[in-house]
């Protein structure tokens, strides 16, 4: 497995082999942050509306989720869970499960959304994919808080301050520092199950690309 940010929420998470890839929430255009246009067969979507068909199929033949609920396309499973609602829009986080690895995706997640539930279904994941950057998310204090209940092999961080960003957010400098941590931006994260067999957790930040 393949995992590379493009920046604050998205990334590009693809199978060995590349016979499958998919995206996770694309940059806004108020970020500064260019969308990337990569092909991909599915896309996870944090926010959706009720009134949205939450599993369809846009003309560039990818695979949109946008809500709570289980979905498997060519033996990917993804399992979303709703974290807020506002008004008909509802706020989701993901778990992904691929090539038998379970990835955590907590999307814009905010400190008052940490519940028994959310942490119970994201408990020992093997990778979490976490907001660190605060400004209406998890800071660096509360994205620690949950690393530590969730006890994942390996931390990604994200929506944190990088070169072109528009809107303030806290430096990946303070997190590691909460976390008493030190670790260089790697340009992408080559995974397989048999290389997860450590204890603690690692943090791995990635380069955007």
């Amino acid at each position: 497995m393949i995992i590379e940010w493009r920046g604050e929420g998205c990334f590009e998470i693809s199978a060995t082999g590349g016979h499958f890839s998919l995206i996770t929430e694309l940059p806004s255009r108020e970020s500064g942050l260019s969308a990337p246009r990569t092909k991909v067969d599915m896309q996870l979507s944090i926010w959706g509306d009720l009134e949205d068909t939450l599993f369809s199929q846009e003309e560039n033949n990818r695979f949109i989720i946008s809500g709570p609920g289980e979905y498997e396309l060519r033996d990917v499973f993804v399992s979303g869970i709703k974290l807020s609602r506002e008004g008909t829009a509802i706020k989701t986080a993901y778990l992904i499960k691929l090539e038998d690895i379970s990835i955590g995706y907590l999307g814009e997640i905010t400190k008052k959304e940490i519940t028994p539930e959310i942490v119970g279904f994201f408990e020992g994941v093997d990778i979490l994919l976490a907001p660190i950057g605060g400004n209406g998310m998890l800071d660096a204090d509360s994205a620690t808080e949950i690393v530590n209940q969730i006890e994942p092999k390996i931390v990604i961080p994200m929506y944190y301050k990088i070169s072109g960003l528009k809107r303030k957010a806290d430096t990946l400098e303070q997190f590691l520092k909460e976390m008493g941590a030190s670790a260089k931006p790697e340009e992408k994260l080559l995974i397989k199950k048999k290389d997860l067999s450590f204890e603690d957790t690692k943090i791995v930040p990635l380069m955007p690309l």
